[in-house]
């Protein structure tokens, strides 16, 4: 079990969920497909100047609750928000095996997960699989530097999340 990884319970995540995937839809159809991605739709190469609707209610109904227990669990003061987007991933949807740059830890909110195989693999730094419990409604913060992966989605339901970078201060 890596020491730096926590996972945060979203209270009232039934109406949360609901209310995050309607603003998410909102954003115009854009899927992100390269070299080992393959997500149905997603706003990370959608212009910073689009209004992200689903960000302000993320951060005025879920953020502040994540951002005590995360100083509790981390002894820190405080910690910024550096960057959030979401994932749509369809049948056979994915992305390969990556780490995030410029930031303390990468938080995963588990909006839709129809099937336990889909959680995010995460590697320790000998190249395990990381033993983890996710459910819907749950936010998963592990190190930034620790590769990840989502795994095919063999499923008709699709899986998706938001995802977001955080740096700790003090």
């Amino acid at each position: 079990m890596i020491q730096d990884l926590n996972i945060f319970n979203i209270e009232n995540f039934q109406k949360h969920k609901n209310v995050l995937i309607d603003l998410i839809s909102k954003i115009p159809q854009t899927p992100l497909i390269s070299d080992g991605i393959d997500v149905e739709h997603s706003d990370w190469e959608v212009t910073p100047k689009m209004k992200r609707e689903y960000i302000d209610y993320f951060k005025k109904h879920i953020f502040e609750d994540f951002a005590k227990d995360i100083c509790k669990n981390f002894n820190c003061e405080s910690l910024t928000l550096l960057n959030m987007w979401f994932q749509i991933y369809g049948k056979n949807g994915h992305h390969s095996m990556h780490r995030h740059g410029n930031a303390h830890f990468t938080n995963i909110v588990f909006l839709n997960l129809p099937n336990k195989n889909l959680i995010t693999k995460i590697y320790d730094l000998k190249n395990n699989v990381v033993d983890i419990r996710i459910e819907e409604g749950h936010i998963l913060t592990f190190p930034a530097y620790l590769k990840h992966e989502s795994s095919f989605n063999k499923s008709d339901e699709k899986k998706i999340i938001l995802s977001y970078n955080i740096s700790i201060e003090n």
